[in-house]
């Protein structure tokens, strides 16, 4: 990471650690800190291309990753802890197979229910916008 001049994540904490490390981030995928300003979102293929290409890129602020941080450090708040079976689920939602991962959240009955409306509405979402991710060799052209 100390040798990058920018850090390309899909949600893991990575982009907190480039963050603090004051590189330019650039986010691929949904996480904790999507929104705490921390990354550059890139939404499509092209936005992708012009923020690696971009050779000015500051990185963004780290006071979110800072907050991030305090969050998981701090006793105060009831730490989430992640169990996810590595069993793959395969359902067909509005003609289009989409594949679960069963996810859920430690101690809280409700949560694997939560998780998998928001997957499933992530993946839906993901469908409808029509995005796909760039190859390797359209971002090294």
């Amino acid at each position: 990471m100390d040798n990058a001049d920018k850090v390309i994540v899909f949600g893991s904490t990575t982009g907190i650690e480039a963050s603090v490390s004051r590189k330019p981030v650039i986010l691929l995928g949904c996480c904790l800190y999507r929104h705490l300003d921390v990354a550059y979102i890139a939404h499509n293929e092209q936005e992708l291309i012009n923020l690696i290409n971009d050779f000015n890129l500051e990185p963004k602020s780290a006071l979110g990753a800072y907050k991030l941080a305090y969050f998981f450090m701090n006793d105060e708040y009831e730490k989430l802890t992640y169990i996810t079976g590595h069993k793959k689920v395969k359902v067909k939602l509005f003609g289009k197979e989409i594949t679960l991962t069963k996810t859920r959240i430690k101690n809280n009955w409700f949560s694997k229910y939560v998780i998998l409306i928001y997957e499933i509405m992530g993946k839906l979402a993901w469908i409808r916008s029509n995005h796909s991710y760039p190859s390797k060799e359209q971002i090294i052209e």
